[in-house]
């Protein structure tokens, strides 16, 4: 079984709650105790090859190499919203007798669990969805799929994420919105690109979503750098959190520092020879990017969303996450492998799925 080493590796057994264990995917011990069934198997495999002939907009999979009913998931923030360029790093678990019931889900980028990125995201990793059975409203239905649960997540990571808390569909107070877009920007940059590329949590993710953040950080550095510049004289400022959340301060001139140093590293791997080692372990610390995973094009610090300069390795990627699915599923009765991801850069608009349920989160969440 694959383990599960980031930001709650530390935390003591002893003080989890059934709780906590219940949503968890790594917490789930039944799970390991299981064989997946073959209609598991199956409906798993046609899940993900769904998800890599049609993929939409900013959704990366990978099937986990040695477990099946693993799924490394990237979500990559919207265009036009306060996530924009950021690197969401999801783990889902299939239950064995998945489809009849949904997968648990755990959001991994929350800088070692200490930035809650949305009312429906928890810094504990919790999403608060009503089709994961976390919070109530329209349940899990068989007829859906990993690609809805990720759709789903997908759209909680909107242009103004303050109104998915239950009782704030108007603002409490004016400019609460704002506050709260501006306060969500900052720690996107900070801990969901600066954090992710560096891998200051200490996650272990498949090398193919690190090689994905990697070129996408080139490709958006300049909209990173252009809201770090922007926002430098809120530098050393509290930042008011709506939810009356403690925050922090702005760190805009730490962030651009960082941004300008992760960027010259990655050009320098660039033009670095290639490495003749190799490593089993997956890992997200910055590393050189093949010539044909990073082109020419992304060595320019411009923002690039031209879809022909993507087009090349979006369709290698579909390929390869076909043969390596096929792959997992054909193991998956010793050890379940293969690395694969989807990728596409068009910009669809996703609309929010009736079944989306929020909570408000408590201080004091035993789960937190």
């Amino acid at each position: 079984m694959t383990n599960f080493p980031g930001a709650f590796e530390n935390v003591s057994m002893t003080n989890m709650s059934i709780t906590y264990e219940d949503w968890d995917p790594i917490l789930q011990k039944d799970f390991k105790e299981e064989t997946p069934t073959q209609q598991c198997s199956y409906r798993i495999k046609r899940d993900l090859m769904s998800l890599c002939n049609d993929p939409p907009y900013g959704l990366f999979v990978v099937p986990d190499e040695s477990d099946i009913t693993i799924v490394h998931a990237l979500i990559t923030g919207a265009f036009d919203t306060p996530y924009e360029g950021g690197f969401f790093y999801f783990i889902l678990r299939c239950p064995p007798d998945y489809p009849l019931r949904p997968p648990k889900v755990k959001l991994m980028t929350t800088g070692g669990g200490d930035v809650r990125f949305n009312p429906n995201l928890y810094k504990s990793g919790k999403v608060c969805l009503s089709i994961l059975g976390t919070w109530s409203g329209p349940c899990w239905s068989p007829a859906q799929s990993i690609c809805s649960v990720l759709i789903s997540i997908q759209s909680i990571l909107n242009e103004k994420p303050y109104h998915n808390e239950p009782g704030f569909e108007q603002e409490k107070l004016p400019g609460d919105v704002e506050k709260y877009n501006d306060i969500i920007q900052h720690e996107t940059i900070r801990v969901a690109v600066c954090g992710m590329i560096e891998n200051d949590s200490s996650l272990t993710i498949p090398p193919m979503l690190v090689t994905i953040m990697q070129k996408t950080f080139l490709e958006y550095y300049d909209l990173y750098e252009s809201v770090a510049q922007k926002n430098l004289g809120l530098t050393g400022h509290p930042m008011q959190d709506p939810f009356s959340e403690k925050r922090g301060r702005f760190q805009y001139e730490s962030i651009l520092a960082r941004l300008q140093a992760i960027r010259a590293k990655l050009l320098a791997s660039l033009n670095a020879p290639p490495s003749t080692e190799t490593s089993d372990a997956p890992t997200s610390e910055i590393s050189s990017p093949s010539d044909t995973d990073l082109d020419e094009d992304s060595s320019h610090s411009g923002l690039n969303t031209n879809e022909s300069t993507i087009e090349p390795a979006v369709s290698d990627a579909h390929g390869t996450s076909k043969q390596m699915v096929d792959a997992a599923v054909d193991k998956s009765s010793e050890e379940c492998g293969g690395t694969s991801a989807t990728l596409n850069h068009s910009r669809d608009n996703f609309e929010k799925p009736s079944n989306i349920e929020t909570e408000t989160e408590k201080t004091d969440e035993a789960d937190g």
